[in-house]
């Protein structure tokens, strides 16, 4: 997570990890069309409903629609049903095969490629056997990511074999290996993985879609010789994460490419977003350059070495970019969302939603 600049008069006081959950978040300033009229909250601060109203004076023009409510659900269940019984006319949804079947006649489903790369990386620390670079890119032969996609995420996701998104690095270089499943198998035979115990620990957290992809997955490695058992990682459980031997997640780098947070390795520590505990002094360098360089030729270059050395050292599997839907009833017109971007890119061209009125005779 990135904080942009704000003011110390304002937050000098507030613990870092209260600030998501401090009353000062409801009562946010901005320069869009809506302006915040009301937020709740729980007990323990966090949101539940959000109302805004129109803009009078925003340019080039006000909102067509006069008023907004946002509310946030407790779970993906909660959310379809207060959008199946019209208590919302919108939802967004991370886990697209956990909601086909809302498309009816009267609802339009917006699909969105957010920067965001799922992969299963390894933890060297837990099991020496993934220490060496070759055993590494055997899995990466063994995952067939195409695969992966169809079966697991009923084609909800672009496969992936570099290490950033398309919208941080385009047209890399430097690609992980394809599938090779005849080269992985006789790899593994020759070089069975030793460590404490014969069967791998794969950590997921609790989704129905990471559970389906672990499956496919595990199949995949047993087909090659290599014995895969998933758990559920416990929420908020920063050392259940470091307890096992390979970790099933997804990396959301944002608009502006936040590498750094994924792979400098101070973030590689209990807590941190390094999930592969992957520090490489070389890459480090790159990657501070990366934080403080804003010409975008270096910057394209800084990109392409790091994505390069990554590859190469195969700190993970990479396997693809997720495809996220948001469902918007058919009541609502002029909705566009971009193919490619965050997903709070789907409001950019709010000003512009509008809802068809008749006019009534007096």
């Amino acid at each position: 997570m990135s904080l942009g600049v704000v003011p110390a008069h304002v937050w000098r006081d507030v613990a870092p990890q209260r600030m998501s959950t401090d009353e000062r978040n409801l009562q946010p300033v901005g320069s869009g069309a809506f302006s915040v009229v009301a937020a709740t909250a729980d007990r323990d601060g966090f949101v539940q409903l959000v109302s805004l109203e129109a803009f009078e004076d925003f340019k080039p023009r006000r909102a067509y629609l006069d008023e907004l409510v946002f509310r946030v659900a407790a779970d993906d269940a909660e959310a379809q049903d207060l959008f199946r019984t019209r208590q919302v006319d919108a939802l967004f949804s991370t886990d697209p095969a956990q909601t086909d079947e809302l498309v009816k006649r009267d609802v339009h489903r917006h699909e969105i490629t957010p920067p965001v790369v799922v992969s299963l990386f390894f933890n060297p620390l837990h099991h020496s056997g993934l220490r060496n670079r070759d055993t590494r890119e055997a899995f990466a032969l063994a995952v067939h990511r195409v695969d992966v996609v169809k079966h697991a995420l009923k084609g909800n996701g672009v496969p992936l074999r570099a290490a950033l998104p398309a919208s941080v690095l385009k047209n890399p270089s430097a690609l992980q290996v394809d599938t090779d499943v005849a080269a992985a198998a006789a790899f593994f035979k020759k070089n069975p993985l030793r460590g404490a115990t014969s069967t791998l620990s794969l950590g997921i957290p609790a989704l129905p879609t990471y559970q389906a992809l672990a499956n496919t997955i595990t199949e995949q490695l047993a087909a090659v010789g290599v014995k895969v058992m998933s758990s559920v990682i416990g929420t908020g459980n920063a050392k259940d994460m470091l307890s096992h031997d390979l970790v099933l997640l997804g990396q959301d780098y944002g608009l502006a490419g936040n590498v750094a947070s994924y792979w400098h390795s101070s973030a590689s520590g209990v807590g941190g977003a390094n999930y592969a505990r992957y520090q490489i002094r070389e890459v480090d360098g790159w990657l501070e350059q990366l934080q403080t360089d804003a010409r975008p030729d270096e910057r394209a270059a800084l990109l392409e070495k790091i994505n390069k050395r990554l590859v190469f050292d195969s700190p993970a599997v990479f396997l693809f970019q997720p495809v996220y839907h948001y469902y918007v009833s058919n009541k609502i017109k002029g909705v566009s969302t971009p193919a490619v971007g965050d997903a709070s890119e789907r409001f950019r061209t709010i000003g512009d939603w509008y809802v068809v009125t008749a006019r009534a005779r007096k």
